[in-house]
């Protein structure tokens, strides 16, 4: 409890656990402690994942039970592929690109050393105000497959690196950017955000679209069974 008083910001390191299930963020809000990172509630639902089709359906049922979801029968489920990489936002004003930062919470994040980055998009059209996009930052398979198929160091940490990095590097030619969130007014849906990101140039999460459960499902397996960058 001392400690945490003498903090004025949490960095969040930690990988499982209590320091992605909610329970570390509940604790530093308690105190009112500022930390990087996916808020308690955010982090609680993302470690409800599941394994089965039968789990599946549990999920939706208690989602419905708990008034998540209203009207079930005109619900569409979304399927989205999870990036492994780094959390980024790109800022935009008046149409320009202004800076590249982590994620973090939505409201500490990391500035990004951007000026080596060829995957951001500099210019954006139709937009006056400002605006924010929300992605992953990664590296393809491919650059380890290339680089040393008996050493296959994990991607994320590479990329890591490259986004600390403040000098030029070929790395930085290898990192790219997909996009999965558009933070704008207007939009109903955030399928329709995606669709409008798509419109804009940016290299987006595909998605699809299910009825119910039985439709997800089968979606899921189909793209297990393909090969992903």
């Amino acid at each position: 409890q001392f400690v945490l008083k003498e903090c004025d910001v949490v960095f969040n390191a930690l990988h499982g656990g209590i320091g992605e299930n909610g329970k570390l963020q509940a604790v530093l809000d308690v105190y009112n402690i500022k930390y990087t990172g996916s808020d308690s509630f955010s982090s609680m639902l993302s470690m409800d994942k599941v394994h089965t089709k039968e789990e599946l359906a549990k999920w939706y049922n208690n989602k419905i039970d708990n008034c998540f979801i209203n009207n079930p029968e005109d619900q569409i489920l979304v399927e989205e592929p999870k990036i492994d990489g780094i959390s980024g936002e790109l800022a935009y004003k008046n149409g320009k690109f202004v800076c590249a930062s982590t994620r973090g919470n939505g409201k500490i994040g990391v500035k990004i050393n951007d000026a080596f980055l060829t995957c951001i998009k500099r210019n954006i059209d139709d937009y006056s105000d400002d605006v924010k996009v929300r992605g992953e930052f990664y590296i393809e398979k491919i650059y380890n497959i290339e680089r040393d198929p008996e050493d296959q160091e994990p991607l994320r940490n590479i990329c890591s690196g490259a986004l600390k990095r403040k000098d030029k590097s070929f790395i930085h030619s290898k990192v790219r950017f997909i996009a999965y969130q558009l933070i704008v007014d207007g939009y109903k849906y955030e399928t329709d955000k995606l669709d409008r990101l798509k419109e804009l140039g940016f290299n987006t999460v595909p998605y699809n679209k299910f009825r119910n459960v039985d439709e997800a499902w089968e979606g899921f397996e189909l793209y297990e069974k393909t090969i992903r960058e």
